[in-house]
Formats: C-alpha cells, structure tokens, sequence
C-alpha cells in the first residue's frame, strides 16, 4: 500500500486542496518550498 501511494505521488495522488487545514488551524496553508525558504533564512 505504501508503495502504491508512493508511485501515485507524481500524479497528485496525496495532493489535497480542499481547504480542510486552513479552516482547521484559522490562516491559510504555507507552501513546502515557502516554509523551506523561510526556515534557511531565520
């Protein structure tokens, strides 16, 4: 299963927009490479 996910990830098998998490947590979702960036930079 695992490496089912894995393979699919390419084709935004695990790619979620829904908005679920910015409603959760109150403020919109940081990006990957944005949180990334910002953490080399602090």
């Amino acid at each position: 299963m695992i490496a089912d996910a894995e393979a699919g990830v390419p084709q935004g098998w695990l790619s979620a927009e829904s908005g679920t998490l910015s409603r959760l947590i109150g403020r919109p979702t940081t990006s990957l490479e944005d949180a990334v960036t910002a953490a080399l930079k602090g």
